[in-house]
């Protein structure tokens, strides 16, 4: 199964790893079968060799939620404790009267769209008042089962400041906090629905939202509109990861090259991954120097530059028998909980050492609770991970039993010394 095609050309304007990719799976051998899942997008978005083997006829259009689907959905919020309703005064015959009319209630407003179901309940949830059929009707509608004229419709009504966090959120590379939205762009207030607060920092909850804002026209200038404040936030205000992964690439965006083009070399490279920061970052960074210094002719720098983008990339698997171990050094040994905030945030799409990382001990926010201990962090691990393959599991329980019983040596706090890095 290969889902969400519609991404890659959204996110990278390029489809040649698409073509790649579909050009070894097709055509498939016997007896075996390729499900393909994404939203409706123009041919030349899709990869070539689908085109060839797949029609019209065969793509199948996954139906909206019908009305009895909305209920169940309904009764799952409501179990979780998350829906308020006003039910002084009334039987229970009225109250169950009354939640059908609420389920036909969001149902019509949003034609069964699964996303649009989402949004409206969000937004009517986080006023913190009791919900009724009436404010649901009120709601702004999903034309057609179409979620982007919703989003018309929404950035219509929407003020200046609501399309700035928009906007603002749709062109950085990083999740910010709440606090420097304010200070940048304005108050999350009108688009709160929109968005989910991780441990990380604001998301949207939905990708196609920041499509849809990445298209106007007015995307780019408003954002270069805002660059300085983003700036003077990352040296003044940023936490520590946002400060070190971002301000140099910032500056380069507007125009102030100076400092990413001389200030990444071996040494910074080092005492990064020493600090527990990631490596992927450390590329990204390394890539953007690269590009500016080819830009501007320097040759040799942008060789430079290369040869330690390369050395980041290939020494995790290359030159060290265990670069997961090195990391988790250095994360416990740097105290370096926004890391581990980070990775705990993208724990799907780990990799099996990186999930053994996350197991080791120290704090981490759990929604509104603060778990600390090694034992429940590495539990959450298990559980969080419980659909990984089997050995996987086996090595998350191992660490677990481990931390458990005291067996693990304690790394000492200065065990991570930046001469061990295997860079």
């Amino acid at each position: 199964m290969v889902d969400g095609l519609d991404h890659v050309w959204r996110e990278r304007l390029n489809i040649d790893q698409m073509n790649h990719l579909f050009g070894r799976l097709l055509p498939c051998p016997a007896n075996v079968a390729l499900i393909v899942g994404t939203q409706r997008v123009p041919d030349a978005q899709l990869p070539y060799r689908l085109l060839q083997h797949a029609t019209e006829n065969d793509w199948i259009e996954i139906p909206a939620m019908n009305e009895e689907a909305v209920h169940s959905w309904l009764v799952a919020q409501k179990n979780a404790g998350r829906l308020i309703l006003d039910h002084r005064f009334r039987t229970e015959d009225q109250r169950t009267a009354e939640f059908f009319e609420l389920s036909r209630a969001f149902f019509d407003v949003s034609s069964g769209h699964p996303l649009h179901l989402i949004y409206t309940f969000e937004g009517l949830v986080r006023r913190g008042r009791p919900i009724t059929p009436d404010l649901v009707k009120l709601s702004p509608p999903c034309p057609q089962g179409d979620i982007r004229k919703y989003y018309a419709g929404l950035w219509a009504r929407l003020t200046p400041a609501g399309k700035r966090v928009l906007h603002l959120i749709a062109a950085s590379d990083f999740r910010w906090p709440p606090e420097g939205i304010h200070k940048c762009a304005g108050t999350t207030d009108e688009i709160d629905h929109l968005v989910e607060y991780r441990r990380s920092g604001v998301t949207a909850f939905h990708g196609s939202i920041l499509a849809y804002v990445q298209e106007q026209r007015d995307h780019e200038p408003t954002y270069r509109s805002m660059l300085p404040r983003v700036i003077r936030w990352l040296k003044r205000e940023a936490p520590e990861f946002l400060r070190w992964g971002w301000l140099w690439l910032t500056e380069a965006r507007n125009g102030q090259p100076k400092n990413l083009l001389s200030k990444p070399n071996r040494k910074w490279m080092i005492e990064s991954l020493a600090d527990g920061w990631p490596v992927q970052q450390v590329v990204s960074i390394l890539s953007g120097a690269e590009r500016v210094a080819f830009e501007a002719d320097d040759y040799p720098r942008t060789i430079q530059l290369r040869s330690l983008k390369t050395r980041a990339k290939n020494g995790p698997e290359y030159q060290t028998p265990n670069f997961a171990q090195f990391q988790e050094s250095a994360i416990k040994s740097t105290g370096n909980s926004q890391q581990r905030a980070t990775m705990a945030d993208r724990l799907p799409s780990l990799s099996d050492a990186e999930v053994l990382v996350l197991s080791c001990g120290g704090a981490l926010t759990y929604g509104s609770t603060c778990v600390t201990g090694p034992e429940t962090n590495s539990y959450r691990c298990v559980r969080l991970s419980s659909k990984r393959r089997h050995d996987m599991r086996a090595s998350i329980l191992k660490r677990y039993s481990d931390l458990s019983t005291g067996f693990v040596t304690e790394i000492p706090r200065k065990g991570c010394s930046r001469a061990s890095s295997p860079v």
